[in-house]
């Protein structure tokens, strides 16, 4: 074998071998060390954005998780949930400021991705897709609704 050829195996083989050239999965969900209340969630979800490194995912239960404020990205951090069907984002109150603004806010960042969960809360903007002004979520058909602003 070559040495160039040998280097680079050893260099893969290390790599898929570490922990640290992949990055952790924070669960975030009952019966975790980030546990969500069922009330102001977003503060649990925004502790293990902070706690996590670059490339590493929070990864959310099946649950609801009702929140009041943003939520907070963080460069380099992946946020991901369960499925539409399965994990959901509930805005308790969605007339306010934040609501139809940034629930989930990634201003100055990059980096990031944010997939396989439900925002709802009932807003008239979402009635052209149903979901507001008849009070169910249409997972089964694929609705979803993000509002990021960057």
């Amino acid at each position: 074998m070559k040495p160039t050829n040998f280097f680079i195996s050893l260099f893969l083989f290390i790599c898929f071998s570490s922990a640290n050239c992949s990055g952790a999965i924070i669960e975030v969900g009952p019966g975790t060390s980030f546990n969500p209340t069922g009330s102001d969630d977003q503060n649990v979800i925004n502790a293990a954005i902070q706690s996590a490194n670059s490339g590493d995912t929070i990864q959310l239960a099946s649950t609801t998780f009702h929140i009041s404020s943003p939520i907070i990205m963080k460069s380099g951090v992946t946020l991901n949930g369960n499925g539409i069907g399965a994990t959901v984002i509930y805005c308790d109150n969605p007339v306010s400021n934040f609501a139809t603004q940034n629930i989930i806010e990634c201003k100055g960042i990059s980096d990031i991705e944010i997939s396989n969960f439900l925002i709802d809360g009932g807003w008239g903007s979402l009635s052209k897709m149903h979901a507001a002004s008849n009070k169910y979520r249409e997972y089964e058909k694929g609705v979803f609704y993000l509002a990021v602003q960057m």
